[in-house]
């Protein structure tokens, strides 16, 4: 068999069934430039943070909705978290879990209503 160094190629490696590793690597944390850590992190990790970070931000936002509803909003002035976050389409999942879907379209003035068949599972 020729030498590895010799030809070049990589050495070969041996035969049989080898066990798939995970490998985490920390070896971005120690970058030394600005956004090394954004720019070296591994797949995963970047989009756990991006996940995060969304997370955070909606959380932001629903906390400054909640606290700035005044008396005349459809939330009015003492509203709780789950009235902030069913305020929107949320109203109509928390619908279909709770009642499911219509067997056959609601009507209303010989048109089709407003109704849950719009919101299929996330």
């Amino acid at each position: 068999m020729p030498d590895a160094a010799r030809t070049g190629l990589p050495a070969a490696r041996p035969s049989g069934p080898s066990e798939p590793r995970l490998h985490l690597s920390t070896d971005f944390l120690r970058s030394r430039s600005p956004g090394g850590l954004a720019q070296n992190a591994p797949g995963w990790l970047r989009l756990l943070i991006a996940y995060l970070v969304s997370r955070l931000v909606t959380s932001v936002i629903l906390a400054i909705v909640l606290r700035t509803a005044h008396p005349g909003s459809h939330l009015g002035r003492h509203a709780e978290l789950s009235q902030v976050i069913t305020a929107w389409d949320g109203q109509w999942y928390q619908l279909v879990a709770e009642a499911g879907y219509p067997t056959h379209p609601p009507t209303y003035a010989g048109g089709v209503s407003q109704n849950t068949w719009a919101f299929l599972p996330l």
